[in-house]
């Protein structure tokens, strides 16, 4: 058994994209029949720890227990050992193809809009920056900016040297994750344990309220 919906598989070419679609899209893994979505509590689990940086998580289904790599992004059977691809959904991740013709502050400032988002545009979850040859100081110098400036936090470096024409074309993605994404996913998750407390919040101890959060910032540091 393997956590998956009843509803044929969504393909990355086919994945929504447009606002009123994005709650739909949920994490994927690769099933026998190709890409399938995750139950919405395992999505919003596993995006929230994506987003905070977790190497991991843990979850049972079916009788069965899982745990996916949250850097290698692949999904183990703990019984079986059964290995499955996964990965996030077409909206949370956003590419940046950055050239060698255009000034490094052209492409510092795409990182940071991207990564930050406008009143009109969600922010990205994670942005990658790809360059070859010439252009990967422009890429460097992006991630790095992103950094100083509050927008991201670089997550994972990847450079490569494929043989081309009998050459090396060196090449490098880097991995950015938004820090507005994660901080509106936290606050998403503080709002549903208020929530669930109801009217009891509102006549709440404020030092019970401060244990609260205390307890709250424990298990996001988990």
């Amino acid at each position: 058994f393997h956590p998956r919906l009843a509803s044929p598989p969504l393909g990355r070419a086919a994945a929504p994209r447009c606002p009123a679609d994005m709650a739909a899209a949920r994490w994927e893994f690769q099933g026998p029949d190709g890409w399938q979505q995750f139950y919405t509590e395992q999505h919003d689990a596993m995006h929230a720890l994506w987003l905070a940086a977790k190497p991991s998580y843990d979850f049972s289904l079916g009788g069965n227990k899982y745990s996916i790599d949250l850097r290698r992004l692949v999904q183990v059977n703990l019984a079986t050992g059964t290995e499955r691809q996964v990965r996030p959904p077409a909206w949370a991740v956003s590419e940046l193809k950055v050239g060698a013709y255009k000034p490094q502050s052209f492409y510092a400032q795409a990182a940071a809009d991207l990564l930050r988002g406008s009143d009109d545009r969600k922010p990205v979850c994670e942005l990658r920056l790809l360059a070859r040859g010439a252009a990967i100081p422009a890429a460097v110098h992006a991630a790095s900016q992103a950094e100083a400036c509050g927008a991201g936090a670089i997550r994972k470096v990847l450079t490569d040297a494929p043989l081309e024409r009998g050459q090396r074309a060196p090449q490098i993605t880097i991995h950015v994750r938004s820090l507005e994404a994660q901080s509106s996913s936290r606050q998403r998750k503080w709002d549903r344990v208020v929530s669930g407390l109801g009217r009891e919040a509102e006549s709440m101890p404020k030092r019970n309220l401060l244990r609260l959060m205390k307890e709250f910032q424990k298990i996001e540091q988990r």
